[in-house]
């Protein structure tokens, strides 16, 4: 846990989590149409999406909730119980 979550805890603040899966798929699709600077070499948006994680009970978070497009323009916000527990892959624990 870091100082940050034993701060809030010592306060008697809840500490939540809200984790936005990213989309691989459609990261690549946008990169791939950028220009000049602006465009990330492939292999840079692969790394960093190998480095991510979906935020665990266990990193010190009272609660984690999952917030995914709902394809209306909103967001469908879900209470993972335990997130460890959930699927792995782009849009779950890894991915951009």
């Amino acid at each position: 846990m870091g100082p940050a979550h034993r701060d809030a805890k010592e306060h008697g603040a809840r500490v939540v989590a809200y984790w936005f899966p990213p989309d691989l798929t459609a990261s690549l699709d946008r990169n791939a149409r950028r220009t000049g600077r602006a465009r990330v070499p492939e292999v840079g948006v692969l790394a960093t999406a190998e480095r991510l994680r979906r935020p665990r009970l266990s990193d010190g978070f009272d609660a984690v909730h999952t917030v995914t497009f709902d394809g209306r323009g909103g967001f469908t916000v879900r209470e993972e119980d335990d997130p460890r527990a959930a699927g792995t892959g782009p849009g779950h624990d890894a991915g951009m």
